[in-house]
């Protein structure tokens, strides 16, 4: 019988979900399908009707979790007033909600940091890694130079560098997290955030 558009919705998100605990478990590489079809209780034939191979899989992680956070960046900053030190504090707090709060999206950055390699196809997720967070710092440098123009964020640092230094702490402590899950009892997000501002912020 005709699986109906919801049984097959159902089906691919439990590959999905079954997918990254496989790729936090065994790494990308040493992951197979059969593996992923196991833990999700499908077939093989299942996964071929909605991915073609397992770098598709990955590749469809990496747009719901890393996509989705761009969108979300976007909609956060359009909300807030036009004030470049506003938008800022709201774009990071956005990624500390987004990136500590769901569980599935923390696996996928265990996976992205710590589970994958450079194979031929890898090299393709890196690559999107690293235009994603091109697009970050550009949006950051953007709001960076506004407030420059207006007097609210110092000019003795360069906006590129000012950029880089954001995004990077952010990353930095993030990274941390992964390996000390109290990290944030000695440095709060919130923390982080405020602190974060001064540093750019003019005196």
């Amino acid at each position: 019988m005709r699986k109906t558009k919801e049984e097959a919705d159902k089906t691919k998100q439990a590959i999905l979900e079954a997918a990254l605990d496989v790729f936090l478990e065994k790494s990308y590489e040493t992951a197979t399908l059969n593996n992923i079809a196991k833990k999700a209780n499908v077939t093989r034939g299942a996964i071929y009707w909605h991915f073609q191979n397992k770098f598709d899989i990955l590749k469809k992680l990496t747009d719901i979790y890393l996509g989705t956070f761009l969108n979300k960046m976007d909609e956060e900053i359009s909300k807030v007033e036009k004030n470049s030190i506003c938008q800022i504090e709201s774009l990071v707090k956005k990624y500390f909600d987004y990136f500590t709060s769901d569980k599935n999206v923390k696996k996928y950055k265990q996976i992205i940091e710590f589970k994958i390699g450079f194979a031929n196809d890898t090299s393709l997720i890196h690559d999107m890694l690293n235009e994603i967070k091109i697009k970050i710092i550009n949006r950051t440098n953007k709001l960076i130079l506004q407030g420059q123009d207006k007097g609210t964020i110092r000019k003795d640092l360069d906006a590129k560098f000012l950029s880089f230094a954001v995004i990077n702490m952010i990353l930095g402590f993030d990274r941390a997290l992964m390996f000390n899950k109290n990290i944030y009892d000695d440095f709060p997000s919130d923390y982080i955030i405020k602190n974060l501002i001064k540093l750019i912020k003019t005196p």
